[in-house]
């Protein structure tokens, strides 16, 4: 069964996911101006015809980690190896034989300045049977990030791209407040002792119990709970 063509909707919403990952298909549904039942179906629709999948990847530019292509001259019949062992690194994105299986090509992106030259520099250069390494530094992506094959189709329209980033800062605003205030937190508010503070007409001091406390007579449970948050 040949999968149906995404319509525009469909791009709408591959796009929205590719903006926020997390977003809740209520807020794409009133962004898009449709049903949350719509946007859950086409959703659903999309795993099953062109197994569509949500994702969460690092942006390794934001880290400063430089891209590499790597070019391995192999002696013939030997290429299948090391392309495999790259294969199973961490930081390849990319791997093939080319040159009829004479080449390695492969795109790697290091974690640091130490694991690239420790690649680039010694493992590589003493694998068994490869003969030639050329190695370039990806200065500039001209294809892809912002100028992926969605963002050059440009299914949503610039109100609901605005719309969409909106919505997500404002839930990362929410979600990092209501960590802060979270009970424990150390950022947060801290948790109501067993006495409060009289403050209003001039009353500045503690009260318990409907009785006002003088100065340096608080209770030892008071202060235990004042030294434990000083330690803390």
């Amino acid at each position: 069964m040949t999968p149906a063509t995404p319509d525009t909707l469909d791009l709408k919403l591959l796009q929205a996911l590719e903006l926020d990952g997390r977003a809740p298909f209520s807020r794409i549904a009133q962004v898009l101006g449709v049903s949350d039942q719509t946007i859950a179906r086409r959703f659903r629709r999309l795993r099953t015809t062109v197994n569509l999948r949500v994702t969460g990847m690092v942006d390794d530019s934001r880290l400063g980690r430089a891209g590499w292509i790597v070019r391995l001259g192999c002696a013939p019949n030997t290429a299948a190896r090391p392309a495999a062992v790259i294969a199973g690194r961490p930081d390849t994105h990319y791997v093939d034989l080319a040159a009829g299986g004479t080449e390695v090509v492969c795109a790697i992106r290091p974690r640091s300045s130490r694991e690239r030259d420790e690649l680039l520099l010694e493992r590589l250069q003493g694998t068994p049977h490869v003969t030639a390494v050329d190695a370039h530094c990806v200065l500039h992506a001209y294809y892809g990030n912002s100028l992926r094959r969605l963002r050059k189709i440009s299914a949503l329209e610039p109100a609901e791209e605005a719309a969409l980033r909106r919505a997500r800062t404002g839930a990362r605003r929410d979600a990092l407040r209501a960590r802060r205030h979270r009970p424990g937190h150390a950022g947060g508010a801290a948790p109501p002792g067993p006495q409060s503070a009289d403050r209003s007409a001039g009353g500045s001091r503690p009260v318990r119990d409907g009785r006002e406390e003088a100065p340096g007579t608080a209770p030892l449970h008071r202060r235990a709970l004042l030294r434990r948050r000083i330690r803390q």
